[in-house]
């Protein structure tokens, strides 16, 4: 299979109000404990309508539960988040997206192919509608997905291609639960 790359810039996480030795030394502390989360999910196994860490998990339930580790937000519950199959079709797909957006407070479309971590991207089929959720990861060139062949994993910056086009970013304004 081959895999097309996305395109996009990698950048470090930026938290702040202006003071760049504080605002790096908290943005540090945030990257490193997304890191630390994404891990703690690493070889969790797909599982349509799942969001159990290192029990089984799909892509919508991942990024939402993921994030809201991270954030420090109170996790939705599950069941009012749309089945991970409603991202895969062009009719669904926006209902999905906006039961995610509703679950994670404070998050934003970004227009900039400029990506840090803990951003998410919506990818999907170029003839169709958005189809997977991915996190940017706090590595360069490293995207966190969940994917029915191998789980919720790491990867790089290519995607096959009936998820390879880019049709969202969006970022969380809230970042500071994230320190």
């Amino acid at each position: 299979m081959l895999y097309r790359p996305l395109n996009l810039q990698w950048c470090p996480l930026l938290i702040g109000d202006g003071d760049i030795s504080e605002d790096y030394a908290r943005s540090q502390r945030a990257e490193r404990r997304l890191a630390r989360i994404l891990n703690s999910w690493r070889d969790t196994p797909y599982a349509a309508g799942q969001g159990h860490r290192g029990v089984g998990t799909d892509c919508v339930r991942a990024t939402v539960m993921i994030l809201a580790e991270w954030m420090r937000w109170q996790a939705p519950k599950l069941n009012t988040l749309p089945a991970d199959a409603a991202l895969h079709s062009p009719i669904t797909a926006v209902r999905g997206l906006r039961a995610i957006r509703r679950a994670l407070p404070a998050n934003r479309r970004i227009r900039t192919l400029r990506v840090q971590p803990g951003d998410v991207l919506i990818t999907g089929h170029p003839k169709g509608g958005p189809g997977h959720a991915i996190i940017v990861g706090t590595r360069e060139n490293t995207l966190w997905q969940a994917t029915q062949g191998a789980g919720y994993q790491e990867c790089g910056w290519a995607l096959p291609p009936e998820y390879s086009k880019l049709y969202g970013v969006l970022r969380f304004t809230e970042r500071e639960g994230a320190i």
